[in-house]
């Protein structure tokens, strides 16, 4: 459901970051999958949550992307975060979500 870019199934992921680690890392690693193949409702998912959840799932996608053997999968994700970067307005929150993304995740 979280790879269709459902709002409520990616948070429910997210929402495991305090789990003991093979949970986290198991989440990390579905959520990142989530993530490379559905951008752009992930990237504005993201943009939904509160800054501390903001922060944690994307710490979370950090550890689930170095969990994934998908490199151009990752660049696509990088590629709509970009274009996201370029299609928001400056100084907007869309465009800082998208610096943070690109800062965090080392694209």
């Amino acid at each position: 459901m979280a790879v269709d870019g459902r709002t409520a199934p990616l948070t429910a992921l997210s929402g495991l970051a305090s789990r003991p680690a093979g949970v986290r890392n198991a989440a990390a690693a579905a959520l990142a999958a989530a993530a490379v193949r559905r951008p752009d409702p992930a990237i504005a998912w993201l943009r939904g949550l509160p800054d501390t959840e903001r922060a944690a799932a994307i710490a979370m996608l950090k550890d689930g992307f170095a969990s994934l053997d998908e490199d151009f999968a990752e660049e696509q994700f990088f590629a709509a975060a970009r274009a996201s970067y370029w299609s928001a307005a400056e100084n907007s929150p869309a465009r800082a979500l998208s610096v943070t993304l690109i800062q965090e995740l080392e694209f």
